[in-house]
């Protein structure tokens, strides 16, 4: 009898212990386990390895107060990941600005990644969608849903760096059922960090002020080298080398069928944002894409309403129209590109809101503390940690996996249909193609470098191997031809064509999210023949876009350099940097049989074989005469160039500072106490300020956000030395919002003409304008008569009434057009800028400034604009001359 009672209660216990176990197990798939504590469903591998947690390699569990991995602790996890465990392979995918190495996690079941290769070609065939249905729907049936899931890009953003080892942790020890069929049906790429200079200087600057009172402040500098919070405006003219890795990626290698893409600002005081999205709707994103996006969101909102967590809004702020970030440029692949949003107080550092301080209403004036159908458990307040931002992204990255688990085969077959329809829409509808020929072009270097542009983002690029006509023009050998009829169609047609922005009805918030117009070829100042008829000619496919081969050429006495290319600033720069003399050709003259435009450069012959070397490593001929007409010319010297850098992050300035690399100007960037010393002419011949309010840029940030050392403004004195610098002869470049500092403190007889206009009245958050450009101004010698400028809230010029002689001081180098100044994008109130100067120059004393109305380098993108600021910049070494360059 005592043996029976002891043979039950053992059989008790163990029943016990089994349920106890499939519990924790249960609770483990959908909630964070503690860092004293191993989960049960750890594994060996790898030579019998234990897979690591996170914070066994930092120190701390990741999302705990007032604790950051940098970027270095985070690659040392992934690599111990990769050595322990068969269910993850770590990739190098290539340098960051700062020359970090960027990684990729690819996590599945241990089945799945012993065959990548076979899943990441089934991948390809579908979204090329070069296949029959009947293939189609067999390689859909074997293949493997791809999910992309990445670390975020905004380094301020802390959260979504830190969730990404929890997430890979999870995905590769976790064996409950769920967690199995994710790794069975998906292989998830993980990028676990977007930007990694980013999160290290944030991570620095968080230890720096920890427990002072400026814990929580912003970082003093842009969290990318470049492009700042920009780095996500980069996603289809990815001119970051972060953002051509990851896209090399998405749209050559991978091609997943959907995309997550995390950040932190959501709507407060909701706790996460998720599809669907906000009207409006760009019509070139596939119907498909839209339904897959609903489908997609509503399955994270069910899982967060399942783990009883509040706060998740949807439809608001975040809509679907603009092309260029990172989880909206997917969708013009026919990819399903979901944004998740979750909140933040200030880096690792937990906060307490109390019930009667949250607002009543969100900003588009929707409830926020009671239920809605966008919002329909609303959050009421409490403790905020940055572990409960991690657990809110565990949550969106897993509901997005399941659904992918649970339908792998639907989301193959649709990005299928989607590119064949694509294709189908091509061969049938107008345009067929679209033809870029590099003669004829103003200027050839941006003609192919926007065709490259197209070629990153894997469109299918042919070459012409013969002459042919189309379209009523003749092309020569070596045209780029873009056929419509290809997968990513609506990639091309979005970038292609002109962009019209939806009116809002009256009385409706009408400020897009952002940019409403960016069609490439206006940017760029390229021609495109658009063709209605399928071309017949022999072609073949491009691997890589360049400009041709130079070839040698023969010596002359005098070399002229054609000022249309951007890239024969990049020439200039270098004979200078070389000591070799260069002169100006105010006039146009003709060399050759060619007529070349007004500030075309002179070199003599006797730099002619590092001419020849230089013209061939930019690819930019240069033509040569041993005889020129009589006239005078202006001696080029190299302009000691300054950059105004302020101690708060300013965006503008890093985008000027990228392009000036990036065309080989030498600079020196110069802080507020530089500018407040004085004696500015003695080291500068030009100086250029990037965009920035009055109120910041003289009095720099409230003392009481930043250390005193980062609160600093120019100051009055700053103001007085700028001016000073001016009357003594300098060249000042004021970009933007940064011409208002000139019309208000140096007596410029010019006002802003839609300064204080109401958004009722004027309105252009950033659309694209046409622009009327003078060519035989030095400010704008090489530019086209007609050139698209990229308005951002930006300036419009107008005089006011002074005095005579103080009026002919003034001369506008461009003005917005008098009519159809729309080309493309959304605008309201547009005779607000008719006839309006947009770049104008004034003199004052024996110096100039330059009112750049509008950024002409905006994001790196509109190439046909960049000529004004670089020509601007040559203002300051110009030396006039006497002697004629006749024979």
């Amino acid at each position: 009898m005592y043996i029976m009672r002891l043979h039950l209660r053992r059989f008790a216990f163990l029943l016990f212990l089994v349920l106890f176990l499939q519990f924790s197990v249960g609770r483990a798939s959908t909630h964070r386990t503690s860092a004293g504590s191993r989960p049960a469903w750890d594994i060996k591998s790898k030579s019998d390895k234990v897979v690591p947690r996170p914070d066994e390699v930092f120190g701390f569990r990741p999302g705990a107060d007032y604790q950051l991995a940098d970027y270095k602790q985070m690659v040392a996890f992934y690599q111990k990941l990769d050595q322990a465990s068969d269910r993850v392979q770590v990739f190098d995918i290539g340098p960051t600005c700062e020359g970090r190495r960027m990684i990729l996690a690819v996590i599945s079941s241990e089945e799945n990644i012993a065959q990548l290769e076979k899943f990441r070609r089934i991948s390809e065939k579908l979204a090329r969608a070069q296949l029959s249905k009947q293939e189609a729907r067999g390689l859909a049936q074997k293949g493997k849903a791809i999910v992309w899931i990445d670390g975020g890009l905004h380094a301020n953003e802390v959260g979504h760096a830190q969730h990404s080892p929890e997430l890979a942790y999870r995905l590769v020890t976790d064996e409950s059922p769920a967690v199995e069929a994710i790794r069975k049906n998906v292989i998830v790429l993980q990028v676990p960090v977007l930007n990694p200079d980013g999160l290290d200087l944030v991570v620095s600057w968080y230890k720096r002020n920890l427990g002072t009172r400026y814990e929580t402040s912003p970082l003093p500098e842009l969290y990318h080298k470049y492009a700042g919070h920009d780095n996500n405006r980069d996603w289809y003219m990815m001119t970051q080398p972060e953002t051509r890795n990851a896209s090399v990626l998405l749209y050559q290698k991978w091609f997943p069928q959907i995309v997550l893409n995390h950040h932190q600002t959501p709507p407060f005081p909701a706790r996460i944002f998720i599809p669907p999205f906000t009207s409006p709707v760009n019509p070139n994103i596939p119907g498909p894409v839209l339904e897959g996006i609903d489908s997609v969101g509503h399955a994270m909102a069910s899982r967060f309403k399942q783990e009883g967590k509040t706060g998740v809004v949807s439809r608001m702020e975040f809509d679907a129209w603009w092309n260029g970030g990172m989880r909206t440029t997917p969708c013009f692949h026919n990819m399903i590109g979901i944004l998740a949003e979750t909140a933040l107080y200030g880096y690792a550092t937990p906060f307490r809101y109390k019930p009667e301080n949250l607002p009543r209403k969100f900003k588009n004036g929707l409830p926020a503390l009671v239920p809605t159908a966008d919002y329909p458990s609303p959050w009421m307040g409490g403790e905020w940690k940055l572990a409960n931002a991690l657990d809110y992204m565990l949550t969106a990255s897993l509901g997005v996996l399941d659904i992918a688990a649970r339908q792998p085969d639907r989301f193959l077959y649709n990005i299928y249909q989607m590119g064949r329809q694509s294709i189908e829409r091509g061969k049938g509808e107008s345009p067929s193609a679209y033809v870029i020929g590099i003669e004829g072009q103003h200027d050839p270097s941006a003609a192919v470098g926007m065709v490259e542009v197209l070629r990153l983002g894997g469109l299918d690029i042919e070459q012409a191997e013969e002459a042919f006509e189309a379209g009523g023009q003749q092309f020569s050998k070596g045209t780029y031809i873009i056929r419509t009829a290809q997968a990513f169609r609506p990639y091309l047609v979005d970038l292609m064509e002109p962009q019209k922005y939806p009116e809002k009805p009256a009385g409706q918030d009408a400020q897009p999210y952002d940019m409403t117009g960016w069609t490439l070829p206006m940017q760029m100042g390229v021609k495109v023949v658009k063709l209605n008829r399928d071309l017949t000619v022999a072609t073949r496919m491009v691997d890589e876009v360049s400009l041709p081969l130079v070839e040698n050429f023969p010596a002359f006495r005098y070399y002229v350099i054609d000022r249309r290319w951007n890239t024969a600033f990049t020439l200039v720069n270098r004979l200078l940097k070389a000591g070799v003399g260069v002169e100006v050709l105010p006039d146009g003259v003709e060399v050759a049989g060619a007529v070349l435009p007004a500030g075309s450069f002179l070199v003599t012959g006797d730099s002619g074989e590092l001419i020849h070397k230089i013209s061939a490593e930019v690819r930019i001929p240069v033509r040569g005469t041993d005889s020129l007409p009589a006239g005078k010319t202006e001696r080029l010297v190299r302009p000691r160039l300054g950059v105004y850098k302020s101690s708060a992050a300013n965006q503008d300035e890093g985008w000027i500072r990228w392009l000036l690399e990036r065309y080989e100007f030498s600079f020196t960037s110069i802080r507020e106490e530089v500018v407040r010393e004085g004696n500015l002419r003695n080291r500068f011949d030009v100086i250029i300020i990037p965009s920035e309010t009055n109120k910041k840029l003289i009095d720099g940030q409230s003392p009481t956000l930043v250390p005193p050392q980062f609160a600093q403004g120019i100051g009055s004195q700053g103001l007085k030395n700028l001016k000073e610098f001016v009357t003594r002869g300098g060249v000042l470049i004021a970009s933007d919002a940064t011409c208002q500092v000139p019309l208000d403190y140096f007596g410029l007889p010019l006002r802003n003409a839609v300064r204080h206009l109401s958004e009722s009245v004027f309105s252009c958050p950033g659309s694209l304008v046409r622009l009327e450009v003078d060519p035989l101004d030095p400010v704008g010698w090489g530019m086209d008569r007609e050139v698209a400028a990229c308005f951002v809230k930006s300036q419009a010029f107008e005089p006011v009434p002074v005095s005579d002689g103080q009026a002919s001081q003034m001369t506008s180098v461009a003005r917005y057009a008098d009519s159809e100044v729309l080309m493309s994008g959304w605008m309201r109130g547009e005779e607000q800028l008719r006839g309006k100067a947009a770049v104008g120059r004034a003199r004052l004393g024996d110096g100039e400034v330059v009112l750049l109305g509008f950024p002409t380098h905006f994001r790196g993108q509109p190439h046909g604009t960049f000529k004004l600021l670089f020509n601007s910049i040559y203002l300051g070494g110009l030396r006039e001359t006497t002697a004629p360059y006749s024979d």
